[in-house]
C-alpha cells in the first residue's frame, strides 16, 4: 500500500506533465481514466529504465502518442485514450518506449521493430483507429477525389486536373 502511495506521489511530483491548453476546450473527460492511464504509462516507463523520462497528454486528433528524444518524453493523445480499447493503448505505450530505448537514428527500422518486439508490441508502424471527428471535407471540384481533414489550406489544386480544391463542412 505504501509503495503504491508513493509511486503515485511520484507520478504526481514532477515526472508526469498534464500541459494547460490556451484554448478553453468544453471536453468531458474522465479524469479517473487519464490518472490511470498516466499510472500505466509510467510504470511500463520505469520497467524500462526510462526514468528520468517523462509521460504527457496532448490534444492530437490523428497520432497516437510520439516520442519526443530532445525533451526525454513521450506524449499521447487525449483523444486517443478516451476512444481506444485497453490493447491498442497498451500497444501504444510500449510502441513509444521502444522509440525512446532505440534512439532517434531509428525510426520504424529493423532495430526499432526488434526492441518493440522484445516489449511485446505489435511493431506496427501505423494504427488504424480513428478517434478525432474531421472538421472538414476537402475535394477536387470536378470530383477526381475527396479526403476528411482537419484543417483548411488555402489555394489548393488538384494533380490529376488542375481545378481548384474545395472545402465542405463534415457534419
Amino acid at each position: 500500500m505504501i509503495k503504491h502511495f508513493l509511486k503515485i506521489k511520484k507520478l504526481l511530483n514532477g515526472s508526469v506533465i498534464i500541459p494547460q491548453t490556451k484554448k478553453k476546450k468544453s471536453i468531458v473527460e474522465n479524469t479517473q481514466d487519464f490518472k490511470e492511464f498516466l499510472i500505466l504509462a509510467r510504470s511500463e516507463m520505469d520497467k524500462n529504465n526510462l526514468f528520468d523520462w517523462n509521460v504527457e497528454l496532448d490534444f492530437a486528433k490523428v497520432r497516437a502518442g510520439a516520442c519526443h528524444f530532445n525533451e526525454k518524453k513521450i506524449s499521447f493523445s487525449r483523444n486517443f485514450i478516451k476512444k481506444s480499447s485497453k490493447e491498442d493503448i497498451q500497444d501504444t505505450i510500449l510502441h513509444e518506449i521502444a522509440h525512446a530505448l532505440v534512439g532517434p537514428m531509428h525510426g520504424h527500422d529493423k532495430v526499432w521493430k526488434a526492441m518493440a518486439s522484445k516489449l511485446g508490441c505489435s511493431a506496427k508502424r501505423c494504427h488504424t483507429l480513428e478517434f478525432s471527428d474531421y472538421k472538414w471535407i476537402r475535394f477536387c471540384a470536378n470530383h477526381c477525389w475527396k479526403q476528411k481533414v482537419h484543417r483548411r489550406k488555402p489555394n489548393l489544386i488538384c494533380k490529376k486536373c488542375g481545378s481548384p480544391v474545395q472545402y465542405q463542412q463534415n457534419i
